[in-house]
């Protein structure tokens, strides 16, 4: 868990999780990112 904390700090991003007793844990790592200007390109050829 500290190198997956230490990557999401590292690239701008933040990590959550929820505990419940007996049933375990849950965590969620959001990580931001830019899309392309290919990439946006693309998507819109795709739509027609």
């Amino acid at each position: 868990m500290a190198i997956t904390k230490s990557l999401t700090d590292a690239m701008g991003g933040n990590i959550r999780g929820d505990s419940t007793l007996g049933k375990g844990s849950r965590f969620c790592v959001e990580i931001p990112f830019a899309v392309s200007a290919a990439e946006m390109c693309n998507a819109v050829w795709m739509r027609g």
